[in-house]
């Protein structure tokens, strides 16, 4: 994944793993790059029984940032709404609705543990699943304060492997009054399925 820190900051790229869960909506994200190109930097973002947390770690030992909160739980939880297509047993569970909009376009809500998230995913000509948009989503400010801001995920160039069609790019952007802020551009090297869990 390229990842941008700020608007006016420099790309960065980042290794990133993620973890997607079905029956109770969760997923965890664990990224790691180097800082300046030495210093190591991990990070996770976190979405479990209904929380939000961002948490960033300096040289395994500093936190810079660990960020918790309703606006985080509702963050979270829209950016989970936005990749059940990726995992589409996801757009299939009860806490997730939908509403037909138009032949291209659906409304899509989750509701889990209090916190409830909604958006419009964006379908073209094939049927395929290109665009996830939602004002539902809160962009950390610094020091503390959030605002909600438009938010949306481009996802595309389809690739077929064993009789089933995968996205493989990925992008993250915040659309703000002053223009549209990218902040990840990433590629979807694979995805797998793990064993049934009761969990």
């Amino acid at each position: 994944v390229n990842f941008k820190m700020g608007v006016d900051k420099p790309w960065i790229k980042l290794e990133y793993e993620q973890y997607n869960f079905v029956n109770k909506p969760a997923r965890i994200v664990y990224m790691l790059t180097k800082m300046f190109g030495i210093i190591p930097f991990e990070g996770k973002d976190q979405y479990l029984d209904g929380q939000g947390n961002m948490l960033g770690i300096l040289l395994k030992k500093i936190t810079l940032f660990d960020v918790t909160g309703r606006e985080m739980d509702v963050s979270a939880a829209v950016t989970y709404l936005s990749e059940v297509l990726v995992v589409p047993s996801c757009a299939l569970q009860d806490y997730i609705h939908w509403e037909e909009i138009d032949q291209n376009h659906a409304k899509s809500t989750i509701e889990y543990n209090g916190v409830k998230a909604e958006g419009i995913f964006t379908f073209n000509e094939k049927g395929e699943f290109v665009k996830f948009e939602t004002n539902d989503r809160y962009m950390d400010t610094g020091n503390g304060k959030f605002e909600k801001q438009k938010w949306t995920a481009v996802i595309g160039d389809y690739v077929e492997r064993n009789g089933i069609k995968k996205p493989t790019k990925l992008k993250a952007i915040w659309n703000l009054p002053e223009g549209d802020y990218e902040y990840i551009n990433g590629t979807l090297t694979d995805i797998v399925a793990s064993k049934k869990s009761t969990d």
